[in-house]
């Protein structure tokens, strides 16, 4: 049995939203149009998407029944404090969402992402979270062909990072 609370979720989410902006405060603003190659997303569009799946699962913690809308609403960036400043806005509202989540709606089960895909909020919930490492992770090749040189993934992050981005 899965006995992952809402509160292990909470840090999780935490860890890997705040790896994932240590990452995006390397990018400079003429990195957004990069890209790895042909039909690959832009640095802009890889940033659009953890916010349109933060979006979802804030709605997926929040909302009694929740559908997919949260990856229809995809904002648009012209500058990485821009992207910056919305994913820390993201990440306080998933903090605060699954802060007040209760066991029952914890386990209930969703059918969100289609019948086949019908799981507890729970695992829908770390999904997403999963979604979202696994973008982080496409950033660190964008990193390095943006010249950067990513950070450690296991290195100690902390909120100290937000400073001047809330």
């Amino acid at each position: 049995m899965d006995t992952r609370t809402p509160e292990d979720f909470r840090k999780a989410w935490t860890r890997q939203a705040l790896q994932c902006l240590r990452l995006v405060l390397l990018f400079d603003d003429t990195d957004l149009a990069l890209t790895p190659g042909p039909g690959a997303m832009s640095l802009e569009g890889q940033l659009a998407h953890l916010a349109a799946a933060s979006e979802f699962t804030v709605d997926l913690l929040e909302q009694e029944h929740p559908t997919r809308d949260g990856f229809r609403r995809i904002p648009e960036y012209a500058r990485v404090y821009d992207a910056c400043r919305d994913l820390v806005r993201l990440l306080r509202r998933v903090q605060s969402a699954s802060s007040s989540m209760t066991g029952d709606r914890w386990e209930e089960r969703l059918a969100t992402l289609g019948g086949e895909w019908c799981l507890p909020r729970r695992e829908l919930a770390f999904l997403m979270e999963e979604h979202s490492v696994h973008h982080t992770g496409a950033l660190h090749v964008y990193a390095r062909l943006a010249g950067k040189v990513p950070p450690k993934i296991y290195s100690p992050v902390d909120e100290s990072l937000l400073v001047g981005l809330e």
